[in-house]
């Protein structure tokens, strides 16, 4: 692990205990909070991303007194403020959004009660990131796109409960939509997160990887142990794209049928030939993905067949 990645995640849960102290009514957002649910975190963030309605002098001001350097960094929509904090040359960013979560409960984060939202609102939330051109982040930056995706697989391996979620799909859309003046549907930003996913899961040479090697080596840096491969990446990818199409709790019971499916050879041979017949990917993808990530394969057959 960096060790100048792991000071400044330090620094993040410092500043937001400072935070809390000032209003309890902020919200911890993003991966860094994500990660706090976890008894063993299994990455690091050097990001502080926060729900506050607020007066946001208060905060400035309180972090100066406390010794920190508060520069903002520009915004394209006054309801997200961004700002660069530092101290003893130590840097981290704080990323303020001026929206209210509808549902949160209190955490213990590193010795510090903070409310977080609920989990099935943090999915949701992570897969509208990926939302690029509606409702998502401006820029698909390819190190953030691996970290939702990451986040979203660990929300799913704790089994989180997925009935209210299709609910805060329509939330978060609805919110997102007023903050920034769009008037986006609930499809089009599945759509547009679907895309992105899709470009996740390319395990195939291709002339421009839309996830370069050196993103996956910038994103290793976070991780507590072990890195992560092409094929794990598409694997995640693949599970948040039939994730999209599935928002209720017969998810899991998809994933059943998946598991055993991603090790039968016959079933794996009908699916190549099923995703090939669709155009879903590059026939050539298709087949890479079989032979190094057959379980994204099977997600990939999943996913198509709800599309019908």
């Amino acid at each position: 692990m960096n060790r100048e990645f792991e000071k400044r995640s330090k620094t993040v849960f410092h500043v937001l205990s400072l935070l809390v102290k000032i209003d309890q009514r902020i919200v911890f957002l993003g991966g860094s909070a994500i990660q706090a649910l976890f008894e063993k975190p299994k990455r690091l963030s050097i990001d502080l991303d926060i729900s506050y309605p607020g007066e946001i002098l208060n905060i400035i001001k309180s972090l100066e007194e406390e010794g920190y350097a508060v520069k903002q960094r520009q915004s394209r929509n006054p309801n997200f403020l961004f700002y660069t904090i530092s101290k003893g040359g130590v840097i981290v960013k704080l990323d303020i959004s001026r929206f209210v979560i509808p549902e949160t409960e209190k955490h213990n984060v590193s010795g510090t009660e903070v409310r977080i939202p609920k989990k099935c609102y943090f999915l949701a939330a992570k897969l509208s990131s990926l939302s690029f051109g509606t409702i998502g982040c401006f820029e698909a930056e390819p190190v953030q796109v691996i970290k939702d995706i990451f986040d979203i697989d660990c929300l799913l391996g704790i089994g989180v409960d997925l009935d209210h979620m299709a609910n805060d799909w329509k939330h978060i859309t609805s919110d997102q939509n007023k903050l920034r003046g769009t008037g986006f549907s609930e499809v089009q930003c599945a759509k547009s997160a679907q895309s992105a996913l899709l470009r996740c899961i390319e395990v195939a040479p291709l002339p421009d990887f839309f996830i370069p090697s050196s993103a996956l080596g910038s994103f290793e840096d976070s991780l507590v142990r072990g890195r992560i491969t092409r094929p794990e990446l598409a694997t995640m990818a693949a599970r948040a794209l039939l994730l999209l199409v599935s928002m209720g709790n017969g998810f899991y019971e998809l994933e059943k049928t998946i598991s055993s499916d991603s090790q039968d050879r016959n079933k794996l041979d009908e699916a190549e030939q099923t995703l090939v017949k669709r155009g879903v990917l590059d026939a050539k993808q298709i087949r890479t993905i079989k032979l190094t990530a057959p379980r994204a394969l099977s997600y990939l057959r999943c996913w198509s067949e709800k599309q019908v």
